[in-house]
């Protein structure tokens, strides 16, 4: 009865251990499950820091090469500024001495339009001097009067041609006024048609700094997104910081509620190998069971061949002791997390037998006890003693055997949804092409997360390209400019050219007219002194004795004026 009431307290106690054992199996595997997801979500948050630590790069070095591409177009419409105001200046220089020529062509023309009045005055004179002349010679002394006749002649041919010379002096002078006018109408064109090309150039200057300016606010705006990425990465890792030490703290809590034998007897039992633990199974197999499970029958019927395998306490602890190892190895390969192979499953049938075995001694033990037959026990042993140690080593065994199977059925359910997961997660993999996210516990969290993950990266993916086609159309729009650029200063340099032929033939017309005017200026002044000799010649002529003297009036000798007047007449003719 005794014995009863103890197995009965025995099964309690065990099932009691057995539910304490499940529930610390379930709180592990809910640890472990949420570290290898921790684990998960780290290197998953890893991956997609670097990512995107890799698109700021490019971006950096994209923001970089376009800063670089603005600053060298600034320099060229600093440069193009410069051109133009120099081209500018040049422009009011040589307007301003075509003005200046214009002006001293204006002086000329009205200085010869005036000597032109005079000599026609003096030639409308001269027509009233020869009339009289005329008429005097019809009335007489026609003869002693010829050479006076013949200078007069010369004199007339002389002042037709110099009026014929003044005529086609003014002409050219009005033709080179029109040229004045024509050249300066064309600086104003060149200069309005160079003004255009400046404000075009500011134009695209302007767009393309605006289009830099965008370009650089998506960089920005890129930065900040990857910033919010970086803020919500070490949020998750604070999150995984803490239940790193939740599940610390319930692992600390597992292990104060284990007892302190068990800690030793699987510490030990963890750095044994297989190779003792299968060598001791061959070995027990092949010569325990024949030792601890004799014939009862044969024991008490007092067979001389089996009297060295009698019922022994040594026997049966040294089988409870190897089935108690046994169940340790397992159970901390249990603990570890280590998959069963065959011999382990072999082993743990073992032990089922031997204890099996053990029990059905114990209780040949119990009858031989009730039918009064004696036991041999050690020295210093009682029976009591004995059979509660045996029962509670019975009891740990069965909790252990119990334990390891329960744990082995789980590490199989726990495997076998491993794979399941695995598996769907492939078939969504290779259906999205994108990695998974498991950044919360449950799977709608990870779901709504992994498609949240997707739409910014096509967004990012979409900003990339955009900024990539408007980074080609500018550099297309900065190569059309330089082409443009490039064919304009070949246009300005063949206007240049013929402004500057235009500029060398009006400084060639201006210096004919200088030296034409100096011609003038030399004729008119020998005319006014022939005009003087011949008024007197008249006057004397006339019998007017007053005004006849020649010397008077030329302050001159009759010879030296005749002499100069000729030599005049003659440089002007051979010019």
């Amino acid at each position: 009865m005794e014995l009863k009431k103890r197995r009965e307290e025995l099964e309690d106690v065990n099932d009691a251990l057995a539910n304490e054992q499940k529930k610390t199996r379930e709180l592990q595997w809910a640890l472990e499950k949420e570290k290898t997801k921790s684990d998960r979500s780290e290197q998953q948050e890893k991956e997609a820091l670097e990512d995107l630590q890799i698109l700021l790069e490019d971006q950096k070095t994209k923001t970089l090469e376009i800063s670089k591409l603005l600053e060298e177009e600034q320099l060229l419409v600093t440069s193009l500024q410069e051109q133009m105001t120099s081209k500018e200046s040049l422009h009011d220089s040589a307007l301003s001495q075509e003005r200046s020529k214009v002006s001293e062509l204006q002086a000329l023309l009205d200085a010869e339009k005036t000597r032109s009045l005079e000599l026609a005055n003096a030639l409308q004179c001269k027509q009233g001097v020869e009339a009289r002349v005329r008429t005097t010679e019809t009335t007489g002394e026609a003869g002693a009067h010829n050479p006076t006749e013949e200078l007069l002649r010369d004199l007339q041919g002389q002042l037709e041609s110099k009026g014929q010379r003044i005529i086609e002096l003014v002409t050219e002078a009005e033709a080179y006024k029109l040229e004045s006018v024509q050249l300066r109408q064309n600086l104003q064109e060149e200069r309005q048609r160079l003004r255009k090309e400046l404000e075009a150039e500011k134009e695209a200057a302007k767009l393309a700094k605006n289009q830099v300016e965008g370009l650089t606010s998506t960089v920005e705006e890129l930065q900040g997104q990857i910033q919010d990425r970086v803020t919500e990465i070490r949020r998750l890792q604070s999150k995984e910081s803490q239940y790193k030490e939740t599940i610390q703290n319930l692992q600390r809590s597992q292990r104060s509620k284990e007892s302190g034998p068990e800690k030793v007897e699987s510490s030990a039992t963890v750095k044994t190998s297989s190779e003792l633990v299968r060598s001791e199974r061959r070995q027990s197999v092949g010569s325990v069971p024949n030792v601890l499970c004799p014939d009862p029958l044969s024991t008490m019927n007092g067979d001389p061949d089996t009297e060295g395998a009698a019922f022994s306490v040594d026997t049966i602890r040294r089988r409870l002791q190897q089935v108690s190892s046994k169940l340790r190895q397992l159970a901390a390969k249990a603990t570890r997390r280590l998959m069963f192979e065959a011999t382990d499953d072999d082993d743990l049938a073992w032990s089922q037998r031997a204890l099996q075995e053990v029990v059905s001694q114990l209780g040949q033990v119990s009858v031989l006890s009730l039918q009064g037959q004696s036991l041999v026990l050690p020295p210093g042993i009682s029976a009591n003693t004995l059979t509660e140690k045996l029962l509670t080593q019975n009891a740990e065994l069965t909790g252990y055997v119990s334990r390891l199977t329960n744990e082995k059925n789980d590490l199989q359910n726990a495997l076998l949804r491993l794979e399941g997961e695995i598996s769907h997660h492939r078939a969504r993999e290779d259906a999205t092409d994108h990695p998974s996210w498991d950044h919360t516990l449950n799977t709608d969290t990870f779901t709504e997360e992994r498609e949240a993950w997707t739409r910014e990266k096509l967004n990012l993916h979409k900003s990339l390209k955009q900024m990539e086609a408007e980074l080609s159309k500018v550099k297309a729009e900065l190569r059309n400019e330089t082409i443009q650029r490039d064919l304009g200063r070949d246009t300005d340099n063949a206007a240049l050219k013929r402004m500057y032929g235009k500029y060398l033939r009006s400084e060639s017309f201006r210096k004919a007219l200088v030296y034409q005017k100096k011609y003038l200026l030399l004729l008119l002044g020998g005319f006014q002194e022939c005009e003087e000799a011949t008024l007197a010649l008249i006057a004397r002529m006339g019998g007017q004795a007053s005004y006849t003297d020649l010397e008077v009036i030329t302050k001159h000798s009759r010879a030296f004026t005749r002499f100069r007047s000729a030599a005049r007449v003659a440089i002007a003719i051979s010019r």
